[in-house]
């Protein structure tokens, strides 16, 4: 798996912004993300890219970004 997401949350100044969002994602795959405004489609890849604290597992070429030490 290239890209995986397991549980992944983001909770910012005490509001629940993404919860429970898992998917998986190989090499060579895409995926679109739509929706409505204000649904967390940024926050997903801030979250993805390190950017908002985020709990859960984001594995990324086979290590947890997530919990890394």
């Amino acid at each position: 798996m290239l890209l995986s997401l397991h549980n992944l949350q983001v909770v910012i100044n005490n509001k629940s912004i993404l919860q429970n969002i898992t998917f998986d994602l190989a090499e060579g795959e895409s995926l679109s993300v739509l929706w409505h405004n204000g649904s967390g489609k940024t926050t997903l890849l801030k979250a993805i890219m390190w950017l908002v604290p985020a709990s859960g597992e984001i594995i990324f070429e086979w290590k947890n970004i997530v919990n890394e030490e």
